[in-house]
């Protein structure tokens, strides 16, 4: 799967992250086991979520391009304090493979070196690759230098070893989401959401990419997430957003409706006035014309009102079936019809009472009158 454009995201949200991976600079020390493919790694494991609101990251994750050359890193995480890195807290560059690519090796190195030339801040440097197994095939036989250079100054992170890992810190399980097996997924995120709720937004597109087919209510299902927690994620969001425009514009539409409805009644009471004069002074001639001119502007109105009044049945109707059919699937031609059928004013209550609906028994007992 392609997912280098969600590591990109998690890395941005979780800078930090990548501390955690490089075994000599986590905090405080730990046994990282064969995790990173070193026998004395060091690393770190914290029970319980970070403060984020209480300290400020320690590095800021930037995309990079290096100029006059084809290559472009998936990320560079910088440190705030010194940006050219200390021992402590170098730059890292931060490279996704999850396929093979037989120059990989060769190409990390190349870009390795083009980013120390082109950054002369740059002070300390350490270099990160994530894969989703060391059975990558990633080049063969490199040159004795290259082959120093990945052995002493690269940190390999297996993901299918950390996945298998007990007790992960929620962000580092959160990593393994792409190479777990998919009957491992709904437990594992249910852990991830158990100690870190703020991740959904990282976890949701990773596993609408895992399990493609499923509608987002079905995903919220699996996770076993609150109706309080998914209201606050962008996917709802999205959706309310989309509602909210809608009835703006039709607000809006209906507002200019009722504005020329009534400047042409007014429009016929002073013209009538005027006609009443007119006609005493020109005539009953003149008031007939006066008269037929009024009934038929009396007749566009009341058409006017009629096709105003469909017009938004046709507009709740439409919002309605497409609000369904995001949370519950594709309806039946039978529940399409009973839906089609309602009045406008039961298609705003049914509007309302759709948020709190999970499966289409829920939508057939309210159209039937029952209680969901």
């Amino acid at each position: 799967m392609k997912s280098d454009h969600w590591f990109h995201e998690v890395f941005r949200v979780l800078p930090d992250l990548g501390r955690q991976l490089i075994p000599d600079l986590a905090s405080p020390p730990r046994a990282t086991a064969e995790a990173v493919g070193s026998a004395d790694a060091r690393g770190e494991d914290s029970s319980q979520p970070p403060d984020r609101a209480s300290r400020e990251s320690a590095y800021l994750f930037r995309p990079v391009a290096l100029k006059s050359v084809a290559y472009h890193p998936d990320g560079v995480l910088w440190p705030r304090h010194p940006p050219g890195g200390s021992e402590r807290e170098p730059v890292v560059l931060l490279e996704v493979q999850m396929h093979s690519d037989p120059l990989f090796q060769r190409r990390l190195g190349a870009e390795t070196f083009h980013l120390l030339q082109q950054h002369e801040t740059i002070r300390h440097l350490r270099v990160l690759v994530l894969v989703p197994h060391r059975r990558l095939a990633l080049g063969s036989d490199p040159p004795r230098l290259l082959r120093r250079f990945l052995r002493h100054n690269v940190t390999w992170v297996d993901l299918g070893v950390l996945a298998r890992r007990p007790d992960l810190d929620p962000t580092l399980a959160l990593l393994t989401l792409p190479v777990r097996p998919q009957p491992d997924l709904a437990p594992t995120c249910q852990g991830i959401l158990r100690r870190r709720p703020d991740l959904i937004d990282l976890i949701l597109p990773i596993l609408t990419e895992r399990f493609q087919g499923l509608s987002s209510a079905q995903l919220m299902a699996t996770l076993g997430v609150s109706k309080d927690l998914w209201r606050h994620t962008p996917l709802f969001q999205e959706i309310l957003a989309e509602g909210l425009r809608e009835g703006r514009d039709r607000g809006l539409a209906e507002g200019r409706e009722k504005g020329m409805a009534q400047g042409i009644a007014e429009g016929i009471a002073e013209g009538r006035e005027v006609g009443r004069e007119e006609g005493r002074a020109e005539g009953r001639e003149a008031g007939r014309a006066e008269g037929r001119e009024e009934g038929r502007e009396a007749g566009r109105e009341e058409g006017r009102l009629e096709g105003a009044s469909e017009g938004r049945h046709r507009e709740a109707l439409s919002l309605t079936l497409r609000q369904l059919e995001r949370l519950l699937g594709p309806l039946n031609a039978a529940c399409r019809a009973r839906v089609e059928a309602l009045t406008l004013e039961r298609l705003e209550e049914l509007a309302l009472a759709l948020l709190d609906f999970k499966k289409a028994e829920e939508l057939n007992r309210w159209l039937e009158g029952g209680v969901t």
